[in-house]
């Protein structure tokens, strides 16, 4: 949450690789029995339930297609797509025993939309599948309300459409919502939402992914066989909760940062935020500022930035030696906030654009959290030991 998004060349690179190996002409019989099956589904009633996914037509191998009564008695007719013979359709799932396709992207957030489109731009074909009941749900569902994008807007866009022109150089999250939107309908990205892979195995013979999904609107299974699998899950999809001793018996409220949305309901309460990445930190201030009693646990050391700088990292990082830029930004972030370590926060050996390089670990963007600590609005503490009650116990011994 409010952590920096990655540029999308990863998803072009991609793209521009799979066309090499995806593209090659589909063979005369692939697309006389394309244009037969189209004319097929002409012709059935409007009232005909079909299920169609014409799958990887530009696989090293060709298959056959296979038309499958599954409800006769209802006249329902579900056409089972193109399949390699080593692996037959069966009967063990009425609505999809085996789809091939040639690229199989798991979750529709940021990333697996950017991959999609960047795949529709090079006509390779893809089925994106998400467990959620919408794109980009941890931005829709699970975002506190003061969340915006911690990088400058150049270095957030997607692949292919620019953020409109009079977009703030810090884009909040509902209008990133609407920009995600917008990009779906471009591109038309088309995801299969509940759907939920529940396992995936490589065949080293046949060079190909068998992934097993569960669609849970339909209570039933669905058998990818794909090319190419990309997992487009997010980094901060899962809740990590950490173990603290006592934690199950704490008698008041314990939340996730993910269900966290304002602090307006916590006014007057004592809250203690543990963790200080950048959700931390910013829920830290978003409660003091509604008159909560904050305390936030800081456990490691951390960079703390401001968001200019990280914008003049990122862009010299194009430039210059990263490790030139980062002492550059860590003398500024000195001279900004001063010595920081009477308050409890020390500074990592390793400057801030290498540390996230080489550990994933992001800088602290300051959204005026640091004036507050500063003041006394929040209070920092250092390692939870035990919580007993509702009383904590920091390892410092308070």
């Amino acid at each position: 949450m409010g952590v920096p998004m990655p540029r999308h060349q990863p998803a072009r690179k991609l793209a521009s690789q799979l066309r090499r190996v995806l593209v090659p002409p589909m063979p005369r019989e692939g697309r006389d029995r394309h244009d037969e099956i189209r004319r097929f589904l002409s012709l059935l009633p409007p009232d005909c339930n079909t299920a169609f996914a014409p799958g990887a037509y530009a696989s090293d191998t060709f298959g056959s297609w296979e038309f499958k009564p599954v409800h006769p008695a209802n006249k329902r007719i579900h056409l089972l797509a193109y399949h390699h013979t080593p692996f037959p359709i069966t009967s063990s799932n009425p609505v999809f025993a085996m789809v091939d396709v040639g690229v199989l992207i798991v979750g529709a957030g940021p990333a697996g939309l950017a991959t999609a489109a960047c795949l529709t731009q090079c006509s390779i074909p893809y089925v994106i599948v998400e467990r959620e009941s919408c794109s980009a749900s941890l931005w829709r569902n699970r975002a506190y309300d003061r969340l915006k994008l911690h990088l400058a807007k150049e270095f957030c866009e997607l692949p292919h459409m620019s953020y409109p022109a009079d977009a703030p150089t810090y884009i909040p999250k509902n209008l990133f919502v609407k920009y995600l939107d917008d990009y779906i309908e471009c591109f038309n990205i088309q995801p299969k939402y509940l759907t939920s892979v529940e396992s995936s195995t490589y065949d080293d013979d046949r060079k190909c992914w068998s992934i097993v999904a569960r669609d849970m609107a339909e209570c039933t299974t669905m058998n990818f066989i794909a090319k190419f699998l990309v997992v487009a899950s997010g980094e901060n999809s899962a809740e990590n909760i950490p173990v603290i001793p006592g934690l199950e018996d704490f008698p008041g409220q314990a939340i996730h940062s993910s269900r966290y949305k304002s602090g307006k309901s916590f006014s007057g309460k004592s809250v203690l935020v543990i963790g200080s990445g950048n959700s931390g930190m910013e829920i830290a201030y978003d409660l003091a500022t509604h008159g909560a009693n904050t305390w936030i646990v800081i456990r490691s050391p951390i960079h703390v930035m401001t968001k200019e700088l990280i914008r003049l990292g990122m862009t010299l990082a194009h430039h210059v030696p990263l490790n030139l830029v980062d002492n550059l930004l860590v003398m500024a972030a000195k001279s900004r906030f001063g010595d920081l370590s009477r308050h409890g926060i020390t500074m990592p050996k390793m400057g801030p654009m290498i540390l996230k390089s080489k550990t994933g670990r992001s800088a602290v963007i300051d959204v005026g959290t640091v004036r507050l600590i500063e003041k006394g609005n929040i209070q920092v503490r250092g390692s939870i030991s035990k919580i007993m009650g509702n009383i904590i116990k920091f390892q410092c011994g308070e």
